[in-house]
C-alpha cells in the first residue's frame, strides 16, 4: 500500500505547485488500460487528476452540510 502514501503526498504538494488535483476512487481498472495501453502485467489501483485551478470559478451552491451524510460517534 505505499502507493497510496505517495498520491497523499502528491496531493498535498499540489497547492504548492499552484495546483489542484482530486483523488480518482472508482474507474473500470481494464477500461482504462485499454485507453492508456498499459502493459498486461501492470495494475491500476488509482488516478490522480492534476491540473491548474480556475480562477473564475463559481463557488459550489448546493454543498451537503456534511452533518447530514456523516457521523462521528464517540466510543
Amino acid at each position: 500500500m505505499q502507493y497510496q502514501l505517495t498520491f497523499l503526498k502528491l496531493m498535498l504538494k499540489a497547492p504548492e505547485l499552484g495546483l489542484g488535483s482530486v483523488w480518482v476512487c472508482y474507474f473500470k481498472p481494464d477500461v482504462l488500460k485499454n485507453e492508456f495501453v498499459i502493459s498486461a502485467n501492470l495494475d491500476v489501483v488509482n488516478i490522480l487528476a492534476v491540473g491548474y485551478l480556475d480562477e473564475n470559478a463559481a463557488p459550489v451552491k448546493d454543498m451537503k452540510d456534511m452533518d447530514k451524510f456523516a457521523f462521528f460517534e464517540k466510543l
